[in-house]
C-alpha cells in the first residue's frame, strides 16, 4: 500500500508541475521543492523498477486525485475522444466509398416478338433493336448524355481535309462472345453483305459508291465520292462475325439459326431463351459479357419478357412480374401514375408529327390559300393540351431543336384568317351550309363540289383522338373531313403508293439533322420518304449543299433558309414532337436518360445502372 501512496503522490506532483506550466503560474520556486521531488523519485524506483503502472495501481489514481485534477483528465480523454471520432468519420467518407456491384437482374416488359437479332435487319423492329443494342457493337455508339457519338470499336478516327475519307483505327483486345478476335475484316465482311442486293439491308445502302480499304487488322479507311456531313451518323451499326456468317447461304439468310441465337461483342450476350408449346419465343435471359473490352456493366443478368399487347405488358407491370416497360401508351399512364416503385423517363427523340399533303392526289391543296388555310385553323398547343395531356413539344418545321437550334416563325392560330383565305380562292358558303363549296369542271360538265380533305393514319387511339379533334377543328372553318385508319400492315403501301390525300405520320430524323431524305425532290419516288411529293429546285439546291460540308455555322444557314422556304410554301402541317415515356423501377438506379434517337437507345449507357452497392477502400 506504502507503494502505491508513493506512486501516486509521485504522479499528483507530476501533474501539478505540468499544470503550473500550463497556465503561466510556473516559477522556480525553492530548491528544496524541486529536491523533494527528485527523492520522490528514487523512492518510487527503489520500490518498483518499472516505469508504467499496473492495471491495478490505475484503478487507485482517482482516490488520489483532487475534484479539479479529475475535471482536467476528463476534459483531456474527452478532447482525445472526439479527436478519435471526427478523424474516423473523416477517414470513413474520405477512403470508404460505396460503389455500384456486379449483382442483380432486371427484368423488361417489351411488346412484340424477336425475329432478327441482326443489325442488317433489326432496323425495322424495335423489339430487335433493343437486343441488338446490348448484343452487337459498332464503330461508334451513341451517348444519351453527351447526346453526341463516342467511340466504340474503335479508340479513335481521323476525317480528312476535303472530308472525303474516313480513318478509324480499332481497340487492341477485342473480341466475340465466343472468344474468337474481332479484326477489321469483320467489319468489311459486314458492309459487304449489307450491301448485296439478295439480302436486302437497309445498311447497305449508306456505302453505296464507298470505298473500302483494309490498312491493317485493326486499322480501316472509307473514301468517299464527295463529302457528305452524315456519314459518321450513320455507321454506329452493330457488326457480325465473319467466322459465324461467311458459311451461311445467302438465300436463306433470314432463315439462318443465328438471326435468334446470335453471337457478338457488345456488353450482354444471350444466355438461355424461353418458347412457348406454339413455338413463340416468351423471353430472353441475357448475361454479361466478360470478354468486353471496357466499362463491364453492373447489372448481372437482363431478362425480356415478351407480351402481345400493352394490357397485358402493363398488368406485368403492376404486379411487378417486370421491374420496367419498354413504352408506355399515353392512355395507360394514369393507371400507373399511383405506382411509386416507378420512376419515369419522358424521353425526347428526333421525330416530329406532321400532316403531310398529297396535291397530287387532292386538287384543292394544289392552292397554297387552301394549304395555309388549313394550317393556321390548328391550335397546336391546344391540340397537344388536349389530346397528349401536354406531353409533346410543339414544333413549327422539319428541323427540331434537339437535334440542331434553327429559328423559325410561330404559326399564327386564327380562324376569320382562315376563312378569308378560303373564300380568296373563290370557295362559297351560304347561310345553311355547313362546308364551303366550289365550282368545278368534271369531264366538260360543271359541278359544285364541298371543299373535304380525306386524312390517312395508323389505327391507333391516339392517331384517332388527334384526327377527331382536327376534324372538329377544320369543321369550324367550313371544310369537311374525312378520317381513314389503316392498319400498321397496310400503312406502308399507302405511303409507297402514295394513297392519301392527307398523312398523319411520324418522321425520325436521326441524329444528324439532315432533311434530305424527307425533303428533296430525288425522294418523291416510290420508295422515297418525301411524303409531301415536294418539289422545289432552291431547296434541292440547299440540300445538296448542306450535307456536303461538316462546317456546322454553314449548315445552319442552309437550313434556316431551307426551313424559310418550307414555312412559306406549306407543304405541310408540322404538329408536334412526341415523347417516348419509359419506366422502369426505382430498385434499378444509375439510370439517367433525356434524349434518344431510337427507343433502343435507352440502353446507351447501361454500363452505368445497378441494382447493388458495396463498400469500397481507397487510399486516393
Amino acid at each position: 500500500m506504502d507503494k502505491i501512496k508513493l506512486l501516486i503522490i509521485s504522479v499528483k506532483n507530476r501533474i501539478n508541475n505540468i499544470w503550473d506550466k500550463l497556465s503561466g503560474k510556473f516559477s522556480f520556486k525553492k530548491k528544496n521543492s524541486i529536491l523533494q521531488g527528485t527523492l520522490d523519485k528514487k523512492l518510487v524506483f527503489n520500490l518498483s523498477k518499472s516505469y508504467i503502472p499496473s492495471p491495478k495501481q490505475l484503478k487507485k489514481i482517482p482516490q488520489f486525485l483532487s475534484v479539479k485534477e479529475k475535471r482536467i483528465i476528463q476534459t483531456l480523454v474527452t478532447v482525445i475522444f472526439l479527436c478519435f471520432c471526427f478523424w474516423g468519420v473523416n477517414f470513413y467518407f474520405t477512403h470508404i466509398k460505396i460503389v455500384p456491384k456486379i449483382a442483380g437482374n432486371y427484368t423488361e416488359g417489351v411488346v412484340g416478338s424477336p425475329q432478327y437479332i441482326n443489325p442488317l435487319f433489326s432496323l425495322d423492329n424495335d423489339v430487335d433493336s433493343d437486343l441488338v443494342k446490348l448484343i452487337f457493337s459498332g464503330l461508334l455508339k451513341y451517348n444519351s448524355e453527351t447526346k453526341e457519338l463516342d467511340p466504340d470499336l474503335c479508340k479513335s478516327y481521323e476525317i480528312s481535309e476535303d472530308q472525303k475519307t474516313y480513318t478509324f483505327y480499332l481497340r487492341d483486345n477485342l473480341f466475340w462472345h465466343d472468344g474468337e478476335s474481332l479484326t477489321v475484316d469483320d467489319i468489311i465482311f459486314t458492309i459487304e453483305l449489307a450491301k448485296l442486293e439478295k439480302v436486302k439491308s437497309q445498311i447497305g445502302e449508306i456505302f453505296r459508291g464507298v470505298i473500302i480499304e483494309k490498312i491493317n487488322d485493326s486499322t480501316i479507311k472509307f473514301t468517299l465520292n464527295e463529302p457528305f456531313a452524315p456519314f459518321l451518323s450513320m455507321i454506329d451499326f452493330g457488326i457480325l462475325p465473319k467466322h459465324i456468317w461467311e458459311d451461311v447461304n445467302l438465300n436463306n439468310i433470314n432463315l439462318a439459326e443465328y438471326n435468334l441465337k446470335p453471337i457478338g461483342s457488345g456488353p450482354y450476350k444471350i444466355k438461355t431463351r424461353t418458347i412457348d408449346t406454339a413455338g413463340n419465343i416468351k423471353s430472353y435471359v441475357l448475361t454479361i459479357n466478360d470478354k468486353y473490352y471496357k466499362n463491364t456493366p453492373f447489372v448481372e443478368t437482363l431478362t425480356f419478357n415478351f407480351y402481345s399487347g400493352y394490357n397485358e405488358a402493363v398488368e406485368a407491370l403492376k404486379t411487378r412480374s417486370i421491374e420496367g416497360l419498354s413504352f408506355i401508351p399515353l392512355a395507360m399512364e394514369e393507371e400507373l401514375a399511383e405506382r411509386e416503385h416507378l420512376q419515369y423517363f419522358p424521353l425526347v427523340m428526333p421525330q416530329y408529327m406532321g400532316i403531310f399533303f398529297n396535291q397530287e392526289k387532292q386538287e384543292f391543296l394544289k392552292d397554297k390559300n387552301i394549304r395555309e388555310a388549313l394550317t393556321i385553323a390548328i391550335p397546336k398547343q391546344e391540340l397537344v393540351n388536349n389530346v397528349l395531356n401536354s406531353k409533346a413539344n410543339i414544333i413549327e418545321g422539319p428541323i427540331i431543336k434537339e437535334n440542331w437550334i434553327i429559328n423559325s416563325t410561330s404559326t399564327e392560330f386564327n380562324i376569320n384568317k382562315s376563312k378569308e383565305l378560303i373564300e380568296k380562292s373563290k370557295f362559297e358558303k351560304g347561310e345553311d351550309d355547313e362546308f364551303y363549296k366550289k365550282e368545278v369542271t368534271v369531264d366538260d360538265e360543271k359541278q359544285e363540289k364541298e371543299l373535304s380533305i380525306s386524312i390517312t393514319a395508323v389505327n391507333s387511339l391516339k392517331n384517332s383522338k388527334i384526327l377527331e379533334q382536327i376534324k372538329e377543328y377544320w369543321k369550324q372553318i367550313g371544310v369537311k373531313t374525312e378520317i381513314n385508319l389503316v392498319e400498321v400492315s397496310e400503312i406502308k403501301n399507302h405511303i409507297e403508293e402514295r394513297n392519301y390525300e392527307a398523312l398523319l405520320y411520324g418522321e425520325i430524323t436521326g441524329l444528324d439533322p439532315d432533311p434530305y431524305p424527307f425533303w428533296h425532290s430525288l425522294q418523291n419516288q416510290k420508295l422515297g420518304l418525301n411524303l409531301a411529293g415536294f418539289s422545289n429546285k432552291e431547296v434541292d439546291e440547299l440540300l445538296e449543299e448542306a450535307r456536303a460540308t461538316n462546317d456546322e455555322e454553314i449548315r445552319k444557314e442552309k437550313y434556316q433558309k431551307f426551313q424559310e422556304i418550307i414555312q412559306e410554301e406549306k407543304p405541310a402541317i408540322f404538329l408536334y414532337q412526341p415523347i417516348y415515356n419509359y419506366t422502369i423501377d426505382k430498385n434499378i438506379k444509375g439510370v439517367k436518360i433525356s434524349t434518344i434517337i431510337n427507343p433502343s437507345d435507352r440502353f446507351a449507357n447501361i454500363n452505368k445502372w445497378y441494382i447493388k452497392t458495396k463498400k469500397e477502400f481507397n487510399w486516393k
